[in-house]
């Protein structure tokens, strides 16, 4: 609930370009009120009771956008799309390990979206299956995505992973996460922290839309 100069009603910021046109117009009545037109897909109307000369209540109406869970959930999988697109191709990452400085590499999909492996070098050439050197992780098998700057569960004073600690620059910590299953991790640091938060969303929803078993 909140408060707008008198305004009594829900309050949602929205600050998405592509809704502008969610707003709807508020007209005057012919009775010299305030009245809305059908609100158009997804808006919210906040309305205020005020009493008239005649001591009747009467509504003023404004149209607010509200994002409903079907746009959001188009707009998910939208940009899920163009991030399978990327993995195809592959992400630029540094894959740090306990044993060596950081791997350049890429992180790359197979053609099922169902599992992710490491490739070294920095190729571009569209390809899906999966090299003798490919290091593999099965989105089945990721117990957990943390990323560079999460608390560490058995070292809560600490952030990330051991491995990331160790071998990542605390400077770039934002632009890293950690896929971690039973038997290895993919600690990965990412070129940019826009591409990091991404590949952690995105990558999340791949493992949300597997099949059961």
């Amino acid at each position: 609930m909140c408060l707008l100069h008198g305004f009594e009603g829900i309050c949602v910021l929205h600050d998405d370009p592509d809704d502008i046109d969610a707003y709807a117009d508020v007209n005057k009545s012919s009775e010299g009120g305030l009245t809305q037109k059908t609100p158009s897909s997804g808006t919210l109307v906040l309305t205020h009771k005020k009493t008239n000369s005649t001591g009747s209540a009467r509504s003023m109406s404004f149209n607010g956008p509200l994002e409903t869970s079907e746009n959001r959930r188009k707009k998910e999988m939208k940009r899920l799309e163009g991030f399978k697109q990327k993995l195809l191709v592959g992400l630029t990452v540094k894959r740090h390990t306990l044993d060596n400085k950081p791997i350049k590499g890429r992180l790359v999909s197979n053609s099922s979206f169902d599992a992710l492996f490491f490739r070294i070098g920095s190729s571009t050439k569209l390809s899906s299956s999966i090299k003798q050197k490919d290091v593999t992780l099965s989105l089945q098998d990721i117990l957990e995505i943390r990323a560079g700057i999460d608390p560490d569960p058995e070292f809560p004073r600490y952030a990330g992973t051991a491995i990331l600690r160790k071998t990542c620059n605390p400077m770039n910590a934002n632009k890293a996460v950690s896929l971690i299953s039973t038997d290895k991790t993919f600690d990965l640091e990412f070129s940019t922290t826009r591409e990091c938060l991404e590949t952690i969303d995105c990558i999340r929803l791949l493992i949300a839309l597997l099949p059961d078993k």
